[in-house]
């Protein structure tokens, strides 16, 4: 099924990204209590403190969640649609062969993507996700 323009369907970070400023902390308001509980018993099975930033990216890693799908999933269709060939037939075949064949690849892309993303805004977020963090604990 080569539809695609097929450069090894290379997959770089204007492929996956969305403007991801004003989406990471209500990611993790709405992921509030996962993050405390997956930050929970990391610490508790780790004999070493895990600082809460390498903690939270491997609560993005292991959830494989995008902070905003609706963004992440236009970002998925504009990828899809530059690289299907122009004037082919079956689109909807074609389509669902790529979702089958290259979507974990791109949502891995993505994933990675807000880690790395994470790491430059660290100093930014942190203070507020280990608010969040807090306070759930309080009320819990």
């Amino acid at each position: 099924m080569q539809n695609f323009d097929d450069r090894e369907m290379e997959i770089d970070e204007r492929d996956c990204c969305y403007d991801l400023k004003d989406h990471v902390i209500p990611f993790f308001k709405r992921h509030i209590g996962e993050l405390y509980d997956f930050i929970e018993k990391r610490r508790a099975s780790s004999a070493e403190r895990i600082e809460t930033i390498d903690l939270i990216k491997l609560f993005i890693q292991d959830r494989k969640l995008p902070f905003d799908m609706r963004h992440y999933m236009n970002a998925q269709s504009d990828f899809i649609r530059k690289n299907i060939k122009e004037g082919c037939q079956n689109r909807q075949e074609i389509v669902s062969h790529w979702i089958k064949v290259y979507a974990e690849k791109h949502r891995n892309r993505a994933i990675l993507l807000q880690c790395l993303y994470l790491d430059r805004v660290s100093q930014e977020i942190i203070p507020a996700i280990e608010k969040m963090l807090q306070d759930f604990h309080q009320q819990k």
